[in-house]
């Protein structure tokens, strides 16, 4: 992947305020020793920065989810970013010696606005059920060869398999409830890590985006076990990267990761 740095562009946009006034701005400090990633719901088309000490970059050829800020010492300036659903986001850029975070993961609600004449409503794909459905029963269904699993305090999370489906990464999950209580699904994320572990520390997140779920279960009841299946939009996966699944638990300490 090629990404290109920019300083500053033109944006010439109407913009639909949507609750801006009164609204303060979320700072993002930066500096030059540090890359600070954005991670947003949607993948950015186009974004600049006020002034050319502060660099946004993001992939342009080939639009993604997430950009990389880095700064100078300078004046605060701004960050103005629009996404593929017409979304506009603005942030105020703040140089600090010190960072306390690297890692911003946006909401659709953080949005200060869409671009005039885009429906946002519009931006969003109708779900073929039927094909979904098939898909989820198929790889539900089929001879599991992964088999990874966690366990704690009665709680056996397993991931049964993974499979590429057209154009959707499907996920069998198995949560096995062999303990006294009900065990409450608060939620079931596939992660992506990039970049270095452990020791060389410095690594980057980025949630996969859901667009099926079937059979995922609400409620595990006691010595019950239930198996789901989960189909994300799919991505390129490079080879320094990998997958990472949380299971946490609504109201409770019984979260797991594999």
């Amino acid at each position: 992947m090629r990404i290109q740095l920019i300083a500053a562009m033109a944006v010439n946009l109407i913009i639909s305020i949507m609750g801006l006034h009164g609204q303060e701005l979320q700072v993002i400090a930066v500096n030059e020793q540090k890359k600070v990633a954005m991670f947003f719901p949607s993948p950015i088309r186009q974004a600049t920065t006020g002034s050319e000490d502060f660099q946004f970059s993001y992939n342009e050829q080939t639009p993604q989810y997430f950009g990389i800020l880095q700064g100078r010492k300078a004046p605060e300036s701004n960050l103005l970013v629009i996404t593929n659903d017409g979304r506009v986001y603005s942030y105020l850029l703040k140089y600090r010696e010190e960072l306390s975070r690297t890692n911003y993961f946006i909401t659709d609600s953080m949005a200060i606005g869409k671009e005039s004449g885009v429906d946002l409503e519009e931006k969003v794909p109708k779900v073929d059920s039927v094909h979904y459905e098939k898909a989820g029963a198929y790889v539900l269904q089929k001879a599991h060869t992964l088999q990874k699993s966690k366990k704690q305090s009665g709680i056996a999370f397993t991931v049964l398999d993974i499979l590429y489906v057209e154009k959707e990464l499907f996920v069998a999950f198995e949560i096995d409830n062999s303990s006294k209580d009900l065990y409450e699904v608060e939620s079931v994320n596939t992660i992506i890590e990039h970049g270095k572990d452990r020791a060389g520390r410095s690594f980057q997140e980025l949630n996969l985006e859901e667009v099926y779920h079937f059979h995922t279960p609400k409620v595990v009841l006691p010595q019950t076990t239930q198996r789901f299946v989960i189909a994300y939009r799919r991505i390129g996966i490079g080879g320094k990267a990998r997958l990472r699944f949380y299971l946490r638990e609504k109201n409770g300490y019984r979260n797991l990761k594999i």
